[in-house]
């Protein structure tokens, strides 16, 4: 594997200027408000603007339960003193690729890498259209992995759902974040750090539309820890001697388990499974 460059990028200035108007306009249809969860702790926000300063790339892995909440951690980070500076990698499931969002995402320099999704192959079977093959999935995946990873080795930020697709519940993860960590790995490098964001909308008289980017709903961004690689790595080595099913050891890397006990506590009760513990 061939080595790369980890020298900070910061992106031009007529992109942060971009990015402002954007905040300022748009912003306003898609409110939110932070939370600090970490309870007398370390603030995770003040933690992952420190390790971006550090020459550190930065994973927010943040739940997702309809269309609103990517765009609203989107512009958590447009706002923030350290992150708006920073190229942000934005992964979209290909069936929601529209031709006007690559060129928006140069002016906002947050390409959309497109990734194909359980719920893409599901539409294209809807509609009689041939399935994705094997072959252009790792194809298509590969290619998004090194895109990210070009990017975080530079001090970017790359946002990850890592439940996959819009969720009714925090139920499971996909082995989306342990994925992209061995591919960083594998590259020699270690300046990497991963920020938990639980996305949340507090009771209101309107109901939140799954299918919807839900103008005028303010959401909650609770912000949970924020974990250096080498952290995340030893609460891994942990969590996989921990009694957990032998289904469960089968189906998720140690990562990923990590990934969902630190989102747990970051939703609303109402989003997890009934009777789940929030360990």
């Amino acid at each position: 594997m061939p080595e790369i460059e980890t020298n900070i990028i910061k992106i031009p200035l007529s992109n942060r200027l971009f990015r402002a108007v954007v905040s300022a306009t748009y912003g306003r249809l898609i409110p939110y408000e932070l939370y600090d969860t970490t309870l007398g702790g370390e603030n995770g926000l003040t933690l992952a603007r420190t390790s971006l300063e550090e020459g550190n790339g930065l994973i927010i892995a943040h739940t997702h339960s309809n269309k609103g909440d990517s765009p609203r951690v989107a512009l958590m980070v447009f706002d923030d003193e350290v992150m708006r500076e920073r190229e942000l990698a934005v992964p979209i499931a290909l069936h929601q690729v529209k031709p006007w969002q690559s060129i928006f995402g140069q002016l906002i320099h947050a390409p959309n890498i497109p990734v194909i999704t359980p719920q893409t192959q599901v539409l294209l079977r809807e509609t009689g259209l041939p399935e994705i093959n094997g072959h252009e999935a790792r194809k298509m995946t590969l290619e998004y992995l090194n895109q990210t990873v070009e990017i975080l080795s530079h001090g970017g930020v790359a946002l990850i759902a890592p439940q996959g697709t819009r969720q009714p519940q925090l139920k499971d993860v996909t082995s989306a974040v342990s994925t992209l960590v061995k591919a960083y790995r594998r590259y020699g490098v270690e300046n990497l750090a991963i920020l938990f964001v639980g996305t949340e909308i507090p009771e209101q008289s309107k109901k939140p539309d799954p299918d919807s980017i839900n103008h005028g709903l303010l959401y909650h961004l609770n912000i949970g820890n924020c974990f250096s690689l080498k952290k995340l790595l030893q609460e891994a080595k942990q969590e996989a001697l921990r009694h957990t099913s032998q289904e469960e050891k089968s189906r998720t890397h140690p990562i990923d388990r990590v990934v969902l006990r630190k989102l747990q506590p970051l939703v609303g009760y109402d989003y997890l499974p009934r009777f789940q513990p929030v360990l």
